[in-house]
């Protein structure tokens, strides 16, 4: 069906190293359409910050061709 204001709508991001070298101080940012609320708390440590942007920096480093999944709950606002 058509979403609607009020429904949550969750979102999955995953990232992949593709390169070959250990991925180090990594940075995954998701800027947000204003139009949805973000749900708090942000799972996988994402932290919300300005212009209704999540950013997730993992502390673990990602090895070669490992991937890591970040999660996102946001509400549809009211018109």
């Amino acid at each position: 069906g058509q979403a609607r204001p009020g429904d949550t709508l969750e979102y999955t991001i995953t990232v992949r190293n593709t390169g070959n070298a250990i991925g180090r101080s990594l940075v995954v940012s998701d800027p947000v359409d204003p139009r949805l609320t973000i749900l708090t708390p942000v799972p996988d440590g994402g932290v919300v910050g300005a212009n209704n942007t999540v950013t997730w920096s993992p502390t673990a480093p990602l090895s070669v061709n490992a991937s890591a999944t970040f999660r996102l709950r946001t509400r549809i606002a009211s018109p």
